[in-house]
């Protein structure tokens, strides 16, 4: 069994988290949405919520990268609306990948690695894409992380 050790920061071939590797991978979660927001209006397309802070994307964090994903458990009051949680490059003014779902789904994007670009500061946006037809509908996320694989020699 291989072991090493990775620092997120370090700019070595030197990596770990300082648990054994499974499959030569290992995936770290980062929180994006530090605080649930659920009862938003999902009767019309619109961004129903931008989260108040932002995360730097980071040369170092993307070094190692093998895959970048967004998580997220996604909620709605009805099925006939589609929510996405979007990772917002707020430097560029671009959505940079979404995680998209109705009720009940806990939902992973592509991998969204080659879109990111490093030195950009980002943030999360809940985002009506199909709206219900049902006036007073509601949508949500409980949840949302940025999933970032290392895959390791």
């Amino acid at each position: 069994m291989v072991r090493r050790i990775v620092r997120l920061e370090d700019t070595t071939s030197e990596m770990t988290i300082g648990k054994d590797l499974e499959g030569n991978v290992i995936e770290i979660p980062l929180t994006l949405l530090t605080h649930q927001q659920v009862g938003l209006a999902a009767d019309a397309l619109a961004v129903v919520y931008t989260a108040p802070y932002n995360i730097l994307i980071s040369a170092a964090m993307l070094k190692w990268a093998a895959a970048v994903y967004i998580e997220a458990h996604i909620e709605a009051s009805h099925v006939d609306s589609v929510t996405d949680i979007e990772l917002y490059d707020v430097t560029a003014a671009l959505v940079r990948g979404a995680a998209s779902a109705n009720a009940g789904a806990r939902v992973r994007s592509a991998d969204i690695l080659a879109a990111l670009v490093a030195g950009n500061e980002h943030t999360v946006r809940i985002t009506v894409t199909t709206a219900s037809a049902t006036a007073g509908a509601t949508t949500g996320c409980r949840r949302a992380s940025l999933i970032i694989v290392f895959a390791v020699e």
